[in-house]
């Protein structure tokens, strides 16, 4: 088991993948989540809607991963 990886049958928390998560203000969140995939974006969702509840936050994971899920679903046209 790797130091980011969390125990069999648990997610990640939210600072396993983004250092500082719970304390980081929105705006530094943004840039910071850019190069996560849509399953670690929906960890971290889960992780702020168990644990932190910010309204900024969650709206800003869920417009994230619509925009992975719109950009894994384009294909070359």
């Amino acid at each position: 088991m790797t130091d980011s990886a969390a125990p069999a049958g648990r997610e990640p928390s939210g600072g396993q993948l983004v250092p500082d998560f719970d304390r980081l203000p929105v705006e530094q969140l943004r840039n910071r989540i850019r190069s996560l995939t849509r399953e670690q974006l929906r960890q971290l969702l889960a992780h702020e809607e168990r644990h932190g509840g910010r309204t900024a936050v969650l709206e800003l994971l869920r417009t994230r991963i619509a925009q992975v899920a719109a950009h894994d679903t384009d294909g070359p046209g």
